[in-house]
């Protein structure tokens, strides 16, 4: 995971932190302003003293004690009087385990994880963030999505770095393809998921691009550790622009060992044909690519 989203996390929790004691801290500058309230208030601060002393002389503890007790009593009625709730001079943190520091007993709480897969789901551009492996309903393709499921589990160190996902219309593919980049964000993992129609447009606009921006928009479908295309093959071809750019995506990422999932209409054979043996090698060669042939009825039709 890029130490970036993990910083950025941590700096959300902790600004919840700083919000919730601000906010109790102007509840009490606004209550303050208010005569009754701030009579019960000083004379709680007395009380809080006069009850130290009774635990310390050991005299009258118990009734000092109920009688600031009273007071606190008093100080809720007034406050919810003025339409406050009555917790409203204590700080309202956004997770009760660690109350806003991103750490529980020694360790990083798990309110911090929660924001870095939010945030990480937010980088994704996921299209179905509920599609999970847990939510699905096919019955017939099991082996394909116990293969896929295991793939996240397994994941960054798999004996399949890239994983391609065949199959008729229907079938199911961009449901597979969304259930692995949501195992992996629940993973804490980077991923992104992107269609081929979008992808090529991608592509033409870095082709336009001046040679300054080239790089800038290239970078982050080239660096991202886990890269989902989806529909490939139903993308416009574009002379000199979609089979020299996907080429050149593909063969840095596999360069650079990092993760491509593709999903596509097409056969492994009209891969070769559409895109050369190039990029064939690159998303389908055996050694390094997990071969998925999603099977069944056009899904669609029976809805």
């Amino acid at each position: 995971m890029n130490g970036k989203v993990l910083s950025q996390a941590k700096r959300t929790v902790l600004a919840r932190r700083t919000q919730a004691q601000q906010r109790a801290e102007d509840n009490l500058y606004s209550l303050l302003a208010q005569p009754d309230f701030l009579t019960n208030y000083n004379n709680i601060q007395e009380q809080i003293l006069v009850v130290a002393r009774s635990y310390a002389t050991k005299t009258g503890q118990r009734e000092q004690q109920a009688i600031l007790d009273n007071l606190r009593i008093s100080q809720e009625q007034i406050i919810c009087n003025y339409g406050y709730d009555k917790g409203a001079l204590t700080p309202q943190y956004h997770c009760a385990l660690c109350q806003d520091t991103g750490m529980y007993q020694g360790q990083q709480c798990k309110c911090v994880s929660a924001e870095v897969v939010k945030l990480l789901s937010q980088q994704s551009n996921i299209i179905y963030p509920q599609y999970t492996f847990s939510a699905s309903t096919d019955t017939v393709n099991t082996l394909a999505y116990a293969k896929s499921a295991s793939w996240c589990d397994k994941y960054p160190t798999v004996t399949h770095k890239n994983i391609l996902i065949c199959g008729m219309t229907g079938v199911g593919k961009t449901y597979l393809a969304s259930c692995i980049v949501n195992k992996l964000i629940s993973l804490q993992q980077e991923v992104l998921f992107i269609t081929a129609y979008d992808l090529n447009k991608q592509f033409l606009r870095i082709h336009l691009a001046d040679i300054a921006d080239k790089q800038i928009l290239t970078e982050a479908m080239e660096n991202i550790p886990v890269l989902v295309i989806d529909d490939l093959g139903s993308e416009q071809m574009y002379n000199n622009v979609t089979e020299e750019y996907l080429f050149a995506l593909f063969n840095q990422r596999l360069y650079h060992n990092l993760s491509t999932i593709v999903s596509t209409n097409l056969t492994p054979k009209s891969i070769l044909t559409r895109y050369g043996e190039r990029i064939f090698t690159r998303i389908a060669g055996k050694s390094n690519t997990l071969m998925l042939e999603l099977v069944g009825k056009d899904k669609r039709l029976n809805k």
